[in-house]
């Protein structure tokens, strides 16, 4: 122990004073003589050793309460245990927790306004010379700065609820990034204050390191658990939007709380008029998959948001997504000189679909982009430019069926499979066979049979080609052989799709064109070939929008949203023949249905929802942040108290680098008075 004022201790001679006046109290027992001992009855017999022990004790008392009140005003205290390395520069960094999470009612109040008044008060407890580095969600650049104590009172003033969200380890490294940056040669230390719930999604204790560079001082500010029932995700049965087609659609939902929920509406709204709506339960601590099933009436833009009813947290309660159905969908049929009578007859009279025949010979590649669906019929050999195009135009989105020539070259072939990912083939099996087995669950076929029988009279086949064995996993088999050869595969390429048949579609080789089962297998490929964007982008993602659609070098892009009548010029990263990918960096900070606007016409459509890493509500209490930095030896790591007074105590004993002692010493003048009086009121003589 170490004293401030060690001079103040010469008041010790103080003690002297309870001691001469208890050497001058003694009380000298006289002799009385009693003419009668009758006159005794009325005397207390007093012990004189009794009396010498109490006065002892008084004594006692005194004196210690003379020391504790010298002591107390003379400054003790302990040094802290030097941690700090001696630096030429010490930093203070403070994060101030501003995801959705903090807006949570909690002992402390409103939880955010809790952690900006604690980041307010570790501010003024350092003086005016100190550095300060202010970071939140955001990572805003204006913020990423060495301010004085006046403009990070203002940072912290001025701070708001934000859908971002990052990990204890990427505000850790962000705050270091830019200090080291800042002190090149790493004289610096960051005494680092982090003031959160520590959500369990964000606290990510594993993934830090002890850094004896970065004292790290924990301020949790607890919660009790909230109940909540959120929409996590959904997504489409079937790739591809058709008009007058039943789209079933799957929706995610989860209760992260202890409660159950019983008859909850989910309800589906599209362009702002409600579409679906379906009730569910849900147990508690759980997920659960609703399937909402409608049917498309008009293509275009169309803009939906599904919704549901949970208090207290409402940001999750709505969920937006976004989807395109063109008026007509373009094949293009590609074969070696003249047409196929059975595709034209298939779909030239369709008013859904434009058809275009293009000669191998002929064709321009140039022209790709302009279809949704390329149909390769009977082509005998592939050139490698070809397939480079065909690759790209799947790879972008489009779909493509590939049918080939009994007299076909395998190599060619081959090398197309393999750039896009498909089975290969290996030899031509020229033994008749017959299909004899749908998958009816793929979405090609799913609607199409009201009845599964048993036993129906399917097409038959002179030849086809058979699949390299080992690549059969890559794709998905739609139809098989007799002799369980896959007949008709699918698979996915980038963000598009193709279909492989392995037998020739002409009238000699096969009677499948002749035969029911050909219609709904051609007319589904091409209702579901409709390429299409993410339904749904998630706000603070740092992930590049592919859009695919096709704006000049010198058209301006500008994302709306006309509800909030807010717009703002994304970024455009790239373009091509076949889409732009755009960046919107941190310029979104609302969930909802925006439009992409080139000029006065709206070209695309695009959803964004808020993160729902913050809808577990799940936390981390100070003991188990305890054990957690134990656990990965974080030795530099500190929790401090959520309590506004005691972290006021703890930033002094930081600031000051040591623990004082008076208070203890006045209060145990303080019990050394009461003793005092407890004993001269109830010791009796």
């Amino acid at each position: 122990m170490t004293f401030l004022y060690p001079a103040f201790l010469w008041t010790l001679c103080l003690i002297s004073i309870p001691i001469i006046i208890h050497l001058f109290n003694f009380r000298i027992h006289k002799l009385v003589y009693f003419s009668n001992l009758n006159f005794l009855k009325d005397i207390k017999d007093v012990s004189e050793s009794k009396s010498k022990l109490k006065q002892l004790v008084l004594l006692l008392l005194r004196i210690l309460l003379i020391t504790s009140l010298v002591i107390a005003f003379s400054g003790p205290y302990i040094p802290l245990k030097q941690k700090n390395i001696s630096k030429s520069e010490k930093v203070l960094s403070i994060y101030l927790d501003n995801s959705f999470s903090m807006n949570a009612e909690s002992i402390y109040g409103n939880l955010f306004d809790a952690a900006k008044e604690r980041a307010r008060k570790i501010v003024s407890g350092y003086d005016n010379r100190q550095k300060f580095l202010y970071t939140d969600n955001n990572f805003d650049p204006a913020h990423r700065v060495l301010t004085n104590k006046e403009q990070v009172i203002e940072f912290i003033n001025q701070a708001t609820l934000s859908p971002s969200i990052h990990k204890l380890s990427e505000i850790i490294n962000y705050q270091n990034q830019y200090l080291s940056s800042e002190y090149k040669r790493n004289n610096f230390q960051n005494n680092s204050f982090l003031i959160s719930d520590f959500q369990e999604i964000i606290s990510d204790f594993q993934s830090l390191k002890p850094d004896s560079n970065n004292f790290v001082y924990l301020i949790p500010l607890s919660t009790s658990k909230i109940n909540n029932l959120f929409i996590d995700s959904c997504w489409f049965e079937s790739p591809g939007r058709s008009i007058n087609k039943l789209e079933e659609l799957n929706v995610q939902l989860f209760n992260s709380g202890d409660e159950d929920y019983d008859n909850i509406p989910l309800k589906l709204f599209i362009n702002g008029k409600q579409k679906a709506v379906n009730s569910f339960s849900i147990e508690k601590n759980s997920s659960q998959i609703i399937k909402l099933n409608y049917t498309n009436t008009k293509t275009g833009i169309l803009s939906a948001m599904l919704e549901i009813t949970d208090y207290p947290i409402i940001y999750d309660n709505k969920f937006y997504f976004n989807y395109h159905i063109n008026e007509k969908t373009r094949i293009l049929i590609i074969n070696k000189n003249a047409e196929n009578k059975y595709l034209k007859a298939l779909f030239d009279e369709n008013n859904d679909f434009i058809l275009d025949f293009e000669a191998i010979g002929s064709i321009k590649t140039s022209v790709f982009p302009t279809y949704q669906l390329i149909i390769l019929d009977e082509i005998i050999e592939l050139a490698s430019g070809f397939q480079q195009e065909l690759r790209d135009f799947v790879q972008k989105g489009g779909s493509l069926v590939f049918a080939p020539s009994e007299n076909g070259d395998l190599n060619s072939y081959n090398q197309f499979f393999n750039l896009i990912k498909s089975s290969t083939f290996i030899l031509t099996d020229s033994s008749e066979t017959e299909i004899a087995e749908i998958n009816y669950k793929h979405y090609i076929y799913r609607d199409v049979f009201k009845e599964i029988k048993k036993k129906l009279i399917l097409p038959k086949l002179k030849s086809h080609y058979k699949l390299q064995s080992g690549s059969l996993n890559l794709n998905k088999t739609l139809i098989k052989s007799i002799n369980n050869n896959p007949l008709l595969i699918q698979g996915n390429y980038g963000k598009g799709k193709f279909f492989v048949f392995t037998f020739s579609l002409n009238i000699i080789n096969s009677d499948f064109i002749l035969h029911p089962l050909y219609v709904p297998t051609l007319f589904n490929i091409a209702a579901y070939s409709q390429s299409e964007n993410d339904i749904y982008y998630n706000i603070g993602e740092s992930k590049l929008i592919d859009i695919n659609i096709d704006i000049p070098n010198n058209k301006v892009l500008r994302i709306v949203d006309k509800k909030a009548e807010y717009e703002f010029i994304p970024r455009i990263i790239g373009t091509g023949s076949r889409g732009v990918k755009l960046d919107v960096l941190d310029q979104l900070s609302e969930a909802g249905n925006y439009h992409i606007v080139s000029d006065m016409d709206t070209v695309a459509g695009l959803a964004f929802n808020f993160d729902r890493k913050e809808s577990n509500t799940d936390c981390y209490n100070t003991d188990e942040i305890k054990i957690l930095t134990n656990q990965y030896n974080l030795f530099n790591f500190s929790i401090l108290s959520g309590q506004l007074e005691s972290l006021s105590t703890e930033i002094n004993e930081l600031v000051s680098e040591r623990k004082d002692l008076w208070k203890i010493f006045i209060i145990l003048a303080l019990i050394f008075i009461i003793a005092e009086v407890v004993v001269i009121k109830f010791w009796k003589e």
